[in-house]
Formats: structure tokens, sequence, C-alpha cells
């Protein structure tokens, strides 16, 4: 009786000493293995990804992990150095890229601007009322839009236009029915008006 006793105690006691080594000495369990469920939104489209074999820890580990490339304009909710968490809602707005002729010149840019106007103005470019844009500054800005600007220059001209004269003339009783006297003589005249004109350049 006494021996079964004691092989039941050891064996309680190895149960025990078992539990505290698994607990003790059981490997950490990594940080992703908290991270139940992440969404991914591009650019209005949600992309539900799961994260339970990501071993990433922030938000640009994450995105690099899967091959989510990153341009210098886009921006990411939340920052890339955010911690990643369960739950966690990612959003990326891209830049568009678009090329812009105005002044002799051609250049890319990026953008993060809903219309061509907000573009032209993150660009620095300065526009004249006068300017013609082509798409229209109140068009969408699109990815790899192609948008020109020519220069209207409007000047004033003086020109001086010739103004004909006309000659008066009244008859007299005391004189011949075929003699007409003059009465007010004409002469040649010019005006100056203004005439605006407007010429586009590039």
């Amino acid at each position: 009786m006494h021996h079964r006793s004691r092989f039941f105690l050891a064996l309680l006691a190895i149960a025990v000493l078992s539990a505290v080594c698994f607990f003790v000495f059981r490997p950490p369990v990594p940080e992703y293995a908290k991270v139940e469920r992440i969404s991914l939104m591009i650019d209005g489209l949600a992309v539900p990804l799961s994260a339970q074999d990501t071993g990433a820890k922030t938000v640009g580990e994450f995105l690099h992990e899967r091959q989510v490339a990153l341009g210098p304009e886009d921006r990411v909710f939340p920052m890339p150095e955010a911690a990643l968490t369960s739950g966690m809602h990612i959003t990326i707005d891209r830049a568009r890229t678009f090329t812009l002729e105005a002044d002799g010149e051609t250049k890319t840019f990026a953008s993060r601007a809903l219309s061509i106007g907000e573009a032209l103005s993150d660009t620095g470019l300065v526009l004249d009322e006068d300017d013609i844009v082509s798409p229209d500054v109140e068009e969408p800005l699109a990815d790899r839009t192609a948008v020109q600007v020519i220069r209207v220059a409007v000047t004033e001209e003086s020109v001086e236009k010739p103004i004909p004269f006309e000659t008066e003339t009244k008859e007299d009783d005391e004189l011949s029915w075929r003699k007409k006297i003059v009465t007010t003589k004409g002469g040649k005249g010019c005006g100056a008006p203004d005439l605006p004109s407007g010429s586009p350049r590039r």
C-alpha cells in the first residue's frame, strides 16, 4: 500500500515538474502569431490579407514582405514605422505621374492632386488668365496624363487709319443753275484707334 502511494506521488511530481518546465523553458511565441488579420486598401480598393504567416513587426516590413512597392509621393497610413497590430487597416494613396510641357520644356511629375489645376499648382507653375491648358484645369488627374501649357501674350498696337473727307455743296439761286459753290472744303485726316491683338507662344 505504501509502495503504491509513493508511486502515485512520484507520478504526480513528474507531471507537475513537466508542466513547470514546459511553461518556463518553452520557446517564446513570436509577435506575429498575435496578429490575426490585416486589411490593405490601395487607391480605394480593399485587399484583405491574412497576417498569420508574416514575421513583419512594422507596417513597412509587412508591405515589403507582400511586395507592395511604394513611390516617394505615395501616402501610407499608418506610417511605415508604425508597429503591426491585430486588425490593423492599412491604406495607400498612390501618386499619379504626369508629363508637363510648358515654356519650352517637358518634365515628369508625381502628384496626389485630384485635378490638373491642383497638380500644376503643386509644381509651382504660375498660370496667366490668358494661358491655354490642355486638358482643362478642371479635368481630373489620371495617371500618365500629358499636360500642355500654351502661353498667350496680349499686346496693344496703335494703327493710323485714313479717314475719307466729304465736300459739301450748296445751290445758290443767284448763280447759274450749272454753277455750284463750295461752302465747306474737306481734307484728309487720320485716326489712331487702339486695336488689341493676341498671339500664342509656347
